[in-house]
C-alpha cells in the first residue's frame, strides 16, 4: 500500500549520532510530530540537512520502517524554496524565534487544519515581506494568540485605557505603579505605549508593517509582554533563547 505524501513544517532538527536526524515539526496529517531521517552519515546521501532549516515546508513520504516510536522519512523535497528566509539574517533569526515559540505553545496540539494553514501562510508572508521585517515577529505573536484561543479583546476606542493581561482586555481602572516595570512578573498590565502598539499592530496588514515605526527598546518590551501574556493564559513556561539573538540582529 503506497504511502500518501503530506506537508510537514520543520520546527527543529537534531543530528542523531552519525547516521540520522531527528526532525520535529507540524504535520498536515497529525499535528505536532517527530520523524527520523536515516542515512545522513553517508557521503552519497540524497538528502541534505540544509533543507531542514527552521520553518522549511516539505513534501514528505514516510516509510513502513520505524525508529523507536518515530516514523522514518522515505522521501522528502521542499514545497517552497524559501530562499529569502535562508539567506537574510534578519528573516533567519525571526524563523528561529517563531519555530522555537511554536515548539512550546503547540506541543500538545493534535491535527488542526486552521493551525497548519496559519503557520504556512505566516512563513510565506515572512519569505515575501520587503519592508517592516523587524516588526514581523510582533505581529505574528498577536496572530498566534487568536489561533491558541487567547485573542485580546480590543475596543474601538482605547483612550485612557491599558491592556490587562488577566482579563485579556482593556481597562481604565489601573494602578500607576503598574507602569514602572512593563514586563516584570509582578505587573499585569501593558504600559500606555505597549497598549497603543497592541491595538495598532492588530489592525496592520503584513504588507504595511514598514509604516509602523517602533524604537528598538519598545519592540523588545512589547514582545516580552506578549510572551508574558501567553504564559499567563497557556500555563506554559515560555522561554525563547533565540529571542536574545533576534534582539541583537535588530539592534
Amino acid at each position: 500500500m503506497p504511502y500518501t505524501p503530506f506537508r510537514f513544517i520543520v520546527l527543529h532538527s537534531l543530528k542523531f549520532k552519525e547516521s540520522g536526524i531527528i526532525v520535529k515539526g507540524y504535520s498536515s496529517l497529525s499535528g505536532i510530530e517527530t520523524l527520523f531521517l536515516r542515512g545522513q552519515g553517508k557521503k552519497n546521501s540524497r538528502h541534505s540537512i540544509s533543507l531542514l532549516h527552521p520553518l522549511s515546508i516539505l513534501n514528505i513520504v514516510t516509510s513502513s520502517r520505524t525508529f523507536g516510536e518515530m516514523k522514518t522519512i522515505k522521501e522528502f523535497e521542499p514545497a517552497y524554496k524559501l530562499r529569502s528566509i535562508r539567506e537574510d539574517i534578519a528573516k533567519t533569526s525571526i524563523a528561529l524565534f517563531i519555530s522555537e515559540l511554536l515548539s512550546v505553545t503547540l506541543m500538545e496540539k493534535e491535527k488542526d487544519d486552521k493551525i497548519y494553514s496559519f503557520i504556512q501562510k505566516s512563513i510565506l508572508e515572512l519569505e515575501n515581506i520587503e519592508t517592516g521585517t523587524a516588526n514581523f515577529h510582533l505581529l505574528f505573536v498577536i496572530r498566534l494568540t487568536e489561533i491558541l484561543g487567547y485573542l485580546p479583546e480590543i475596543p474601538r476606542d482605547t483612550t485612557g485605557m491599558l491592556f490587562d493581561i488577566p482579563s485579556a482586555g482593556y481597562q481604565t481602572n489601573y494602578k500607576k505603579d503598574s507602569l514602572r516595570d512593563t514586563h516584570s512578573t509582578q505587573t499585569t498590565q501593558f504600559s500606555i505605549e505597549q497598549s497603543n502598539l497592541l491595538k495598532q499592530l492588530s489592525h496592520t496588514p503584513t504588507q504595511q508593517l514598514g509604516s509602523v515605526m517602533i524604537p528598538r527598546k519598545s519592540r523588545v518590551e512589547f514582545i516580552e509582554s506578549m510572551l508574558q501574556y501567553l504564559r499567563y493564559h497557556s500555563g506554559y513556561k515560555i522561554e525563547c533563547e533565540s529571542l536574545r539573538i533576534l534582539h541583537e540582529v535588530f539592534e
